[in-house]
């Protein structure tokens, strides 16, 4: 299989993405909230627990998937959902990276663009605290890397997969527009 002049050779590639991992998981563990921050994680956290319903838009994505981390066998209700903020900013960072390189046919351009992403100041309080942004970047993370797909293919799977991802996005964050 030969590789087009800005695709990344594969072992390299994997190898990047898991630096991006390690890295990124690393520093958001050590600076992850013990508990609720400020800003909206106290009614995130309360309400997700509840089973309410958050301010408008209501962030319906966010609720459902919260309750994945809240059911997790140990620790506070606040420090689950902080994980799943770390979770989610680990992910969106990985999609930088994974689009960046592809797009630069360099792993090591798309482990640096993920870094400045990812340490960038609010996307990294995003990250570790109970927050609806965090998988708001995923979301976006991952539009940005089915865009690099479909510029390289022209495939109308990236395209669907993007609606359907748009359509979620809409579900949890206005701003996707």
């Amino acid at each position: 299989m030969e590789l087009k002049s800005n695709e990344v050779k594969p072992v390299s590639s994997v190898f990047a993405t898991l630096v991006t991992i390690l890295g990124v998981s690393l520093v958001y563990a050590l600076t992850l909230a013990p508990s609720v921050v400020g800003g909206d994680a106290g009614e995130l956290i309360a309400a997700t627990t509840a089973g309410g319903v958050l301010h408008p838009p209501g962030y319906p994505l966010y609720s459902l998937l919260g309750k994945l981390f809240l059911a997790l066998p140990f620790g506070e209700a606040a420090w689950r959902l902080n994980l799943f903020s770390l979770v989610a900013g680990v992910l969106a960072a990985v999609m930088v990276q994974r689009a960046c390189a592809r797009w630069s046919g360099s792993p090591w351009a798309g482990v640096l663009a993920a870094s400045f992403f990812a340490f960038s100041p609010v996307v990294w309080e995003h990250s570790v605290g109970a927050e609806v942004f965090a998988l708001h970047h995923v979301l976006v993370a991952a539009l940005l890397w089915l865009s690099v797909l479909y510029a390289e293919t022209a495939a109308p799977r990236w395209v669907w997969l993007g609606g359907l991802l748009a359509a979620l996005g809409m579900s949890h964050h206005h701003t996707i527009l």
